[in-house]
């Protein structure tokens, strides 16, 4: 019978339940810590035993106890357990009273049914307590007196009372926080990053511009060539009558096609309230030069751009030769998603 409880005490050392078959179930309930108002003592968070007489399976964990401590095969380890359950059972009735230990009692009730009384006090009950112990502290009703505050020096002319204001401590706690916080969103706020000013030069968009049909560029003069008389040397001058002007190339690079979300930088040379607009300054633009100009809407305003990047250094370089075209010298870059 002693050897059963010693394993029902080991057992509740890292188990929070452990099971008796036959006899019922061990189980360690917590209890949250308490004030007593009348003794004026303060209880620690701690683990109460309850017995369970419902709880009669066999899951394994006591016989397991048994064949690990004294190296028995498991039949041989069931049938000692079961023989110690019956005799602590036999002992039990005939005695009427039956001590576990630390754990607590056992008694037989007025209807032979087993009552349990869990030990309150004990050598060990520490450990269901989390090695805390109860302990009482002056109330502050005692103490008002003495911690009343006496003022640094009194009037001799005044016999009035002494007002005193009080501050509360969570009113200070509460603003040095406040600006410890204010310092350090000071301290890690990310830096501006440093922008090309000339990408953001808008203009407005000339009269002229905006309502009138872009005019149809010169044509070129025709080289002509001319044949001078030959010199009595023999030797004959060719000459041309204009020198070629070199003429700019469209560009090669095939058109960036926008993905969902991704941001794009336009090159615009022209903005208009409409779309007829729009597309009417839209086919004067030189494809030879602009080969991927087209139109943007947005927030109620079309816009006409040269070309439009997915990078921004290549679009803000772009920007630079668009602007060398004396046509086009107030492009802007706008960036949309």
């Amino acid at each position: 019978m002693l050897r059963l409880i010693t394993h029902i005490e080991r057992l509740l050392l890292v188990q929070d339940c452990v099971l008796v078959p036959g006899l019922g179930g061990f189980v360690l309930q917590i209890v949250n810590a308490a004030y007593n108002t009348e003794e004026n003592v303060f209880v620690p968070m701690q683990k109460e035993i309850v017995f369970n007489a419902t709880l009669q399976h066999n899951d394994g964990l006591l016989c397991e106890s048994y064949m690990q401590m004294y190296g028995l095969e498991y039949r041989d380890a069931q049938h000692m357990m079961e023989c110690d359950i019956e005799e602590l059972k036999s002992t039990l009735y005939a005695n009427g009273e039956i001590s576990l230990g630390f754990i607590g009692d056992f008694r037989v009730g007025v209807e032979s049914q087993i009552v349990f009384i869990p030990r309150q006090y004990g050598a060990r009950s520490s450990v269901y307590s989390y090695g805390l112990s109860s302990f009482s502290l002056p109330k502050l009703a005692a103490l008002e007196s003495s911690l009343r505050p006496t003022p640094l020096y009194k009037e001799e002319h005044s016999h009035e009372d002494v007002f005193y204001i009080p501050v509360r401590r969570s009113l200070i706690r509460t603003v040095v926080a406040s600006v410890a916080a204010i310092l350090l969103f000071l301290l890690v706020s990310k830096p501006i990053e440093e922008v090309n000013p000339a990408a953001y030069k808008a203009s407005f968009v000339p009269t002229e511009i905006v309502y009138a049909s872009p005019e149809p560029k010169p044509e070129a003069p025709k080289k002509t060539a001319t044949v001078e008389k030959a010199e009595p040397s023999g030797m004959v001058k060719n000459s041309m009558s204009e020198s070629p002007k070199p003429v700019e190339k469209a560009s090669t690079k095939p058109a960036v096609v926008p993905k969902s979300g991704q941001k794009m930088y336009h090159i615009i040379i022209a903005s208009f309230p409409n779309q007829e607009q729009a597309d009417e300054y839209l086919q004067g633009v030189d494809k030879s030069v602009y080969a991927h100009a087209a139109v943007i809407e947005r927030s109620g305003r079309f816009r006409v751009y040269a070309d439009r990047f997915d990078n921004r250094a290549e679009a803000e370089s772009y920007l630079e030769s668009v602007r060398g075209n004396e046509q086009y010298k107030d492009a802007w870059l706008f960036i949309s998603r």
